[in-house]
């Protein structure tokens, strides 16, 4: 569809007193220029682009998109899943609460993080990187790993015959 256009002509006898008449419209008493009825609203636009605040805007705005653009994607939030406005409502306040914790795990400084004695994926790292994995890689070993098993799991007497002995 084409866009709608306004005819601008110049007055015949501006051309006339002009020096590059021959070259700008040669054959034409006076030169007429196609012009977009929308050009006005445009140099009004082109004029803000170079502006402070505008250069702000687009910056705080690729954020937000880029946010929008992860929820899509990642997190496959392209389509809504449950029915209605509170459906809708419920399924992106845990999208953004998802986001949101991504966010905390990325900021905390992991070097200060103290290691779970549950976690067994950190000994299982290190024997893919170091040695091949033992059948025993999964038993708690140390003594101080046995009694912080034994304050989380429940009291009973199997549990705690088996934290005492080593073996799960």
């Amino acid at each position: 569809m084409a866009e709608p256009t306004r005819l601008n002509a110049s007055r015949q006898t501006d051309c006339a007193a002009c020096a590059l008449k021959a070259n700008c419209c040669p054959g034409q008493p006076a030169r007429k220029v196609p012009r977009s009825v929308h050009e006005a609203a445009r140099e009004a636009v082109r004029r803000l682009a170079n502006s402070p605040e505008y250069v702000q805007s687009r910056r705080e705005r690729k954020k937000v998109e880029m946010l929008f653009a992860h929820l899509k994607r990642i997190l496959r939030l392209n389509r809504l899943r449950l029915r209605g406005p509170s459906g809708a409502k419920d399924e992106f306040l845990l999208a953004a609460i998802a986001q949101n914790l991504r966010k905390v795990a990325k900021s905390v400084d992991r070097s200060r993080l103290v290691p779970c004695p549950w976690d067994h994926s950190r000994n299982e790292r290190k024997a893919r990187t170091s040695e091949p994995a033992s059948p025993d890689s999964r038993r708690v070993t140390s003594t101080a790993d046995r009694r912080d098993l034994a304050k989380i799991l429940p009291s009973s007497t199997s549990s705690t015959e088996s934290a005492d002995s080593g073996h799960w």
